[in-house]
């Protein structure tokens, strides 16, 4: 069995990440081998074929996220039993309001008075002509029957990549490199408004499997020379037909008076198995009555946070002492679905809590006592195992863009005929590639 405790995102099911799914289309203002126009904004168009095209994308998006996008009756489930909602209309709505974002970006972006450097536009044309050698033979026509399995053409797709471009240009615009303008006040108050943070003592249910000496003992080596580690202040060299017992690096044996070898186990770091080499140690379950022990264990530990006014520093105490996890803030994006259904779990818990609130989730991989803290200052800045803020940058100035693009969806003009005879989910190809 192998388990790290890394989170892995599948997505915000809110608008302002679709953006990221939908960026590599972008838009494109109406030209005359577009479609229909779909909806207009002071003299900006969109074209119902982008409406499509970003449904095809998205699609792909959520196939390669484990959605049964192939099968009717899933886009046909109801999740709504009020307005009875399907899947397919849900996700469609939030392409038609990315629809809107993105319309509201081309105005914003003429408004501004901004353009693109040639840098950019020649990235674009390197782009554009590798779509057509690799796949159209060098010939549109023949690249332009391809998309149009996407409902696009040749100059749509081009459209679609100067957009994303005057995308980025306008967040930069706005809010600088990697969000510079943006104060540290603001980011502290986004991270506490989107952010779990919290600690954890963690009662695993799973070991991992290291190396072992000949009598079961984990193997501890040193740091620097990847050699064997000994205590030589509570261990003893050992003497055998008048030599001195040695390893196979030749250095000397030191003994515990039980006969197994003295590790140092502080200094020491351990050699994890790694059996199908995929950077992940291997890992073993307890067995059941293992498991059984380290639940009560768990049980007695989370008696004992209720029954007691616990402050930070008492929880990290038990950390130290009790945990199989390090003793260290944890983040989770809020209003995530998590690829591990663990993870789901844990954030489930923290949405109940308070700051200081202790609760106890039991998962597949063991129990989590979770407290809820108040997040670290600049707690953006921080290195996490999880990985939770390398997106940061890029998740607070595309949620700042959405709402001021937002402000000015009521000027936004739809043509509903056009709209009802859009693709929906059910009947629009996966697009992987464009």
């Amino acid at each position: 069995m192998k388990q790290k405790h890394v989170f892995h995102l599948i997505g915000r099911l809110i608008l302002w990440l679709l953006v990221f799914c939908l960026l590599m289309a972008g838009i494109s203002a109406c030209s005359s081998k577009s479609g229909k126009t779909l909806m207009s904004l002071e003299g900006q168009k969109l074209p119902v074929n982008l409406y499509n095209l970003y449904i095809s994308r998205y699609k792909a998006v959520l196939a390669s996220n484990g959605y049964s996008v192939g099968d009717a009756s899933f886009w046909n489930t109801i999740i709504n039993k009020e307005t009875q909602s399907t899947y397919d209309d849900f996700f469609c709505s939030r392409i038609l309001d990315n629809c809107k974002l993105y319309l509201t970006v081309l105005w914003l972006f003429e408004k501004e008075g901004l353009s693109l450097s040639e840098e950019q536009k020649n990235s674009i044309e390197e782009t554009m002509n590798e779509f057509l050698i690799n796949d159209g033979d060098g010939s549109k026509a023949a690249l332009n029957q391809i998309l149009a399995d996407y409902d696009v053409n040749y100059a749509l797709l081009k459209d679609a990549y100067l957009i994303e471009a005057k995308y980025n240009a306008l967040l930069q615009h706005y809010y600088g490199s990697r969000a510079s303008q943006i104060s540290d006040e603001i980011k502290n108050e986004f991270v506490k408004e989107n952010y779990y943070c919290f600690k954890q003592l963690f009662v695993s249910y799973y070991y991992y499997v290291y190396e072992l000496d000949d009598n079961g003992d984990i193997i501890y080596y040193d740091p620097e020379t990847n050699q064997y580690m000994y205590d030589t202040e509570n261990g003893k060299i050992r003497y055998e037909e008048g030599k001195v017992v040695k390893d196979r690096f030749n250095n000397p044996v030191y003994f515990l008076e039980d006969g197994s070898v003295a590790y140092d186990t502080v200094n020491g770091k351990k050699n994890e198995i790694d059996n199908d080499q995929d950077s992940y140690c291997d890992t073993e379950y307890y067995s059941s009555e293992e498991k059984a022990a380290q639940r009560e264990k768990a049980d007695t530990l989370y008696q004992y946070t209720q029954e007691h006014t616990m402050t930070l520093g008492m929880f990290e105490d038990m950390i130290d002492e009790y945990s199989d996890a390090d003793n260290q803030f944890q983040y989770l994006k809020k209003d995530v679905t998590y690829a591990y259904s663990y993870v789901n779990q844990i954030a489930e818990a923290l949405e109940t809590l308070s700051v200081g609130g202790i609760a106890l989730v039991e998962t597949d991989y063991g129990c989590h006592i979770l407290m809820s803290c108040s997040p670290e200052s600049n707690a953006w800045e921080k290195e996490t195992a999880s990985g939770v803020f390398d997106s940061f940058a890029d998740d607070i100035t595309s949620q700042f863009l959405y709402e001021k693009c937002q402000a000015y969806f009521e000027k936004i003009t739809i043509d509903e005929k056009v709209l009802e005879t859009a693709l929906n989910f059910k009947t629009a190809l996966a697009d992987y590639y464009y």
